[in-house]
């Protein structure tokens, strides 16, 4: 699990505010978690992920959601046109492998026996 200031941090290096082994700005590090907390809203009403606490994110999903976050703030943040391109064109795939993370909360670890009458 990753909490919501990893993934924080993670968005800002990837968008380049943040060296490594820094602290996030406070304006930064909120403009981050208000665009996570509405990714996650999103991607939950699609159906697309299906953690039941935005706080504790699943490790698998992590880089997905660091790419799709960070794709939309690249005009936020004023990247480069080039680097902005090279984000967003990483989102179609990021989105693929958070579809493929959902599981069906029907889903059942066994088996279901039919019963006929």
């Amino acid at each position: 699990m990753a909490t919501v200031n990893e993934l924080r941090n993670k968005v800002l290096r990837k968008l380049k505010v943040l060296p490594k082994g820094q602290a996030a700005e406070a304006e930064d590090a909120s403009i981050v978690k208000d665009a996570y907390l509405e990714l996650y809203e999103q991607l939950t009403l699609e159906g697309i992920i299906s953690y039941p606490d935005s706080s504790d994110i699943p490790t698998e999903v992590v880089i997905p959601l660091v790419v799709i976050v960070a794709a939309n703030l690249v005009d936020e943040f004023e990247l480069p046109s080039r680097e902005a391109r090279g984000i967003k064109m990483e989102v179609p795939g990021a989105r693929r492998a958070l579809r493929r993370q959902v599981v069906p909360q029907y889903q059942f670890s066994e088996p279901v026996k039919a019963t006929y009458y």
